[in-house]
């Protein structure tokens, strides 16, 4: 039994490493801390493999403890100090949505972007545009109403709109 669940964690851990550190980049962990986090989010996972669903993609089981991983980070990272810096991010292997976009600066703007967002709307406008995850779905996830996400993605996305504009306008040479 001991094997077949050291097994079952490899497997998971395997399948699901690069989407968990893209997606804890995505919900606000820094670079620097995104190693421990996962750790984290791992160590979260193998007391729980047995409640895993294989019927639902893993990608979204392991969204939920990146979500609280990252909410908790933030929670603590609110009260450091942090000058960011524009070091280059390490690219994952996967294409997602974010990473289509070509360039590294557009990739880089758009996690700072990302900044302005509190958690939960983050966390949605993470789990809709760049994880492709339906509304009913995030809805489920998040325990809101479809309204809610729906409401809550348009204010996303207004927010992170104009956060671009701003950024880049304090980055154009005068």
């Amino acid at each position: 039994m001991r094997d077949e669940r050291a097994a079952q964690f490899q497997a998971v851990f395997r399948t699901g490493l690069p989407y968990v550190l893209q997606s804890l980049r995505r919900l606000g962990v820094r670079e620097r801390d995104v190693e421990d986090v996962t750790q984290e989010v791992f160590l979260a996972v193998y007391p729980r493999l047995g409640d895993y669903d294989p019927s639902r993609p893993l990608r979204r089981w392991l969204f939920g403890f990146a979500r609280r991983m990252a909410s908790d980070y933030r929670k603590r990272a609110s009260v450091q100090r942090e000058v960011l810096d524009d070091a280059q991010e390490p690219r994952d292997q996967g294409a997602a949505a974010d990473e289509r976009l070509g360039d590294q600066a557009q990739r880089r703007l758009l996690l700072r972007a990302l900044d302005a967002l509190d958690q939960r709307s983050r966390e949605t406008f993470v789990m809709y545009y760049l994880d492709d995850t339906p509304t009913p779905e995030i809805a489920a996830e998040l325990g809101d109403s479809e309204d809610a996400v729906t409401s809550r993605l348009r204010r996303a996305v207004e927010k992170v709109t104009a956060e671009v504009q701003r950024l880049q306008r304090k980055a154009a040479p005068r």
